[in-house]
């Protein structure tokens, strides 16, 4: 983990301070591109439990 400059994924799957929120066009490279914002305490503690409950399928 890189915890001087955590990355985005390291920011929304492990420490659960991001969530993507959706897609825009990046008017510069004309690509799809994610858009995050900050989670609440309650979407934080959602996607921690989260990891506890197994995947039935």
């Amino acid at each position: 983990m890189n915890h001087v400059r955590p990355r985005l994924t390291e920011l929304v799957y492990e420490y659960h301070e991001l969530v993507e929120c959706g897609t825009k066009v990046d008017y510069v490279t004309k690509k799809n591109v994610a858009v995050y914002r900050k989670a609440t305490e309650e979407e934080k503690l959602m996607a921690e439990n989260m990891q506890h409950i197994p995947n039935i399928e």
